[in-house]
């Protein structure tokens, strides 16, 4: 679990880095040390297209941690909102950002499901705006064309969208300027959704794969 470790590390710097997230600030915040012309594209390398298919079902696993967090959010805009009224300013779109959208497949059918469970805790559709964040080598063509099959839906629920292509190891955006950051590039690499807990226990697994491999069976890939 060395690497999910080292991930968390990074993911907290990241948080810190994406404008500074929670904290006023009158100096724009330092760079780190910027991405590396020459890395691999996450979505070329082999150790990826291995184990991203992997990916998706531990996205699912965290659902009721995202749910509970955009509940969070949908109360904080409903306060927001009623104060902006009050004052006649106009409402605000929330800003949204992905941090390691690799090709946007599961970073979408996530994104759908915060949607929606934000919606329902505001009781209206809310305007945003997503940021879809991946390193520079990447490819930015497969990411937006992965995007652009979802156009009907950005436009039924009153989202706009873009791109970033740029390490997160830079500031990305202004203090203050983002309402919600989710990211789960430590699953890009999972070999396998068995996590053990040190005491022979096993979480994030799919039922259906523990149950498939009790029977003796296999599991397409």
């Amino acid at each position: 679990m060395r690497i999910a470790a080292k991930t968390t590390t990074i993911l907290r710097q990241a948080a810190f880095r994406c404008g500074q997230l929670g904290k006023t600030t009158s100096t724009p915040p330092k760079m780190s040390r910027p991405a590396a012309s020459s890395a691999s594209s996450t979505m070329n390398l082999d150790s990826y297209a291995v184990h991203s298919k992997n990916q998706y079902a531990a996205h699912a696993l965290t659902r009721n941690l995202l749910s509970g967090s955009m509940e969070r959010l949908a109360k904080r805009c409903k306060l927001e909102d009623i104060a902006s009224i009050s004052s006649g300013s106009p409402l605000r779109r929330r800003h949204i950002i992905d941090l390691g959208s690799a090709d946007g497949t599961s970073t979408m059918e996530t994104l759908r499901f915060a949607v929606r469970r934000l919606n329902d805790g505001a009781g209206a559709p809310t305007p945003l705006r997503v940021t879809f964040e991946e390193h520079p080598a990447s490819d930015e063509a497969k990411l937006r064309a992965s995007l652009d099959g979802h156009r009907g839906w950005f436009a039924a629920e009153d989202v706009t969208w873009d791109v970033r292509m740029q390490s997160f190891y830079e500031p990305l955006f202004e203090p203050e300027s983002v309402d919600f950051m989710m990211s789960y590039i430590c699953l890009h690499w999972l070999d396998t959704t068995d996590v053990s807990d040190g005491r022979g226990n096993i979480g994030l697994e799919n039922p259906r794969r523990r149950g498939d491999r009790r029977r003796g069976g296999s599991v397409p890939a």
